[in-house]
């Protein structure tokens, strides 16, 4: 590990920076480095009705021009079910998390988002590929929210069904081909089975390409699902913040109601 963490992380802080929306209120109290653990606490509250949240974090190597996450090595917190509090507390693994990380740079943002505008229907994660593995299109209704993508169910087993149909003409002319008593019905026959033995392998390939795209697909947005805390599991973020040229840590937040 990289251990150019300014000694500004070695000390505890106190940031009033806060955001009041829709009469809910998320402040940061006080960041503690844990440098023996690789961790850092960070002490937040949350004021507002008796209503749940979903809260993740996003880093910034470069001053808050960008940022990355979920973060996962943290714990606390932090993820989906999140009720209003004071003293709320957060522990990220930075040394799992970035090996490289050197706390120079660095800004966090805090993304709150109330669990009822997350909607009521739970959605699956990246298991849901496994639905998709056995009929093409149905791991897409686990994750997409009720959304059924039954074309791609109906297009991947038509182009497979026309294929095999196309197969079974093809040993039919094959066929035609041995019983051929002349040469010109036996070589229009050969050319026939050819051709449709060649649509049969261009259908099949399709499709099988299309069945895989649909399962990455579910496993990609079921992964985004998982992390979003939209599968009722949870999902754990965190991090620190240094802004460049500062001898002062500085918080960056932004919370979505």
């Amino acid at each position: 590990m990289n251990y150019k963490l300014t000694s500004i992380l070695f000390c505890i802080f106190l940031l009033t920076a806060s955001v009041r929306v829709f009469s809910q209120k998320l402040q940061i109290i006080d960041a503690i480095l844990d440098e023996p653990n690789n961790t850092i606490e960070i002490v937040y509250d949350l004021s507002g009705s008796n209503q749940a949240f979903s809260i993740n974090l996003y880093y910034s190597n470069d001053g808050g021009k960008t940022f990355k996450g979920p973060v996962e090595r943290v714990s606390g917190d932090v993820g989906v079910q999140i009720l209003p509090g004071e003293a709320k507390k957060i522990y990220w693994n930075y040394f799992y998390e970035d090996e490289e990380f050197t706390g120079e740079n660095l800004v966090f943002n805090i993304r709150a988002t109330r669990m009822d505008f997350l909607g009521t229907t739970k959605v699956m994660g990246p298991k849901a590929a496994l639905y998709s593995v056995l009929v093409p299109g149905l791991g897409d209704y686990k994750v997409r929210n009720g959304k059924s993508y039954w074309l791609v169910t109906a297009g991947t087993w038509g182009l497979m069904g026309s294929g095999l149909i196309a197969r079974s003409g093809a040993r039919k002319d094959y066929d035609n081909y041995l019983n051929a008593t002349d040469v010109t019905t036996a070589n229009q026959s050969f050319q026939s089975a050819q051709n449709k033995f060649k649509t049969f392998k261009t259908l099949n390939t399709i499709a099988i390409a299309i069945w895989a795209a649909d399962v990455v697909g579910v496993f990609i947005k079921g992964n985004k699902n998982e992390k979003a805390g939209l599968t009722g599991k949870y999902s754990l973020d965190l991090n620190m913040a240094v802004l460049p040229g500062s001898n002062i840590p500085v918080a960056g937040l932004k919370v979505n109601f």
